[in-house]
């Protein structure tokens, strides 16, 4: 066998070696990740269960939008789509640290239906989004224990230099966000309240 072609059976053998070890790190990465939103949703619904309706709770008076201090970590509330298996904490705060633990608050108000909320494109955070239909149901629990519950109207892609575009909501009250296909791309949710 010719020198060259060992070389490329030798480096072929490296690169998949790396790729499965690159493969066996995110799915360690990802029951953690997995993990630690199923703890924070179980402390969010425990929070949730003392409030007796007279507990001040944490309000970031600049925005309004209440949350709640669980782990040292500002959230905003608990996001429900049973229809695709999505049961997932929100944080408050918009950084790639806390956008790789769970989906977090983009902009807008919970209370003045401009709500917009993105996430990780992955099995354990928003990649269940491409599998949302029209009229699906979405649930929001924000820390008062309030249930606000939200129809699907529309999905639609845009470039991802189309995000801030978001934010001109129309006639949605909540949109929900991730990308898609080769992450040049986002995945939309619309949403319309329906209580």
């Amino acid at each position: 066998m010719k020198k060259s072609a060992k070389l490329l059976i030798v480096s072929g053998a490296i690169c998949i070696c790396g790729a499965i070890g690159l493969f066996a790190k995110m799915q360690i990465e990802n029951a953690a990740t997995s993990s630690e939103n199923s703890a924070v949703t179980d402390d969010f619904n425990a929070y949730l269960t003392t409030l007796d309706g007279t507990e001040i709770k944490e309000v970031d008076t600049t925005q309004n939008n209440e949350s709640v201090y669980i782990d040292g970590d500002l959230y905003l509330g608990i996001i429900i789509i049973e229809s695709v298996g999505i049961e997932l904490p929100v944080n408050y705060e918009w950084t790639d640290a806390k956008l790789s633990s769970s989906p977090c608050y983009y902009d807008g108000l919970l209370y003045e239906d401009t709500l917009i909320i993105g996430g990780h494109n992955s099995s354990i955070h928003f990649g269940p989004l491409h599998q949302v239909e029209l009229g699906d149901i979405v649930e929001f629990i924000d820390p008062s224990g309030t249930v606000h519950t939200y129809t699907v109207t529309e999905s639609y892609v845009i470039a991802e230099t189309e995000v801030e575009e978001l934010k001109d909501i129309g006639d949605s009250d909540l949109t929900l966000f991730t990308c898609y296909s080769d992450n040049s791309y986002r995945r939309v949710i619309r949403c319309e309240r329906i209580s």
